[in-house]
């Protein structure tokens, strides 16, 4: 039956769901690097929101999220809680840190240490 539709399956769908929300923390990382206060807010609401929808963060998007934890540590808006928050959620979804999550974890440390402690305000 040619009806000349597309037919996106589930799969598809969630791959392209899960493609759009790394962009758009890959948005957030670049506007951390660059000292824009609230990124790393943004992109936590935006984690939630993907988990919501029922799309799962992969390794790639969870190193995303570090990417904005060690840019917004790099200028006092983030720290060691938001670093956290990441590792606690790759352990309930049973993703393993790898080689960029550990570097990315120990970047957001240092600007921490180098900013008093690194709480966000």
């Amino acid at each position: 039956g040619g009806g000349g539709g597309v037919n996106v399956s589930t799969a598809d769908h969630s791959i392209f769901g899960i493609v759009m929300y790394n962009a758009r923390l890959h948005v957030c990382a670049r506007a951390a690097a660059e000292g824009h206060k609230g990124s790393a807010a943004e992109a936590e609401e935006l984690l939630d929101e993907m988990e919501d929808r029922g799309f799962r963060p992969t390794l790639f998007t969870l190193n995303k999220m570090l990417e904005v934890v060690e840019g917004a540590s790099a200028y006092g808006a983030a720290g060691l809680r938001e670093a956290e928050a990441v590792l606690v959620r790759m352990q309930r979804l049973g993703v393993r840190p790898d080689r960029e999550s550990c570097l990315r974890l120990l970047g957001a440390t240092a600007w921490a240490a180098y900013h008093g402690g690194g709480a966000a305000d």
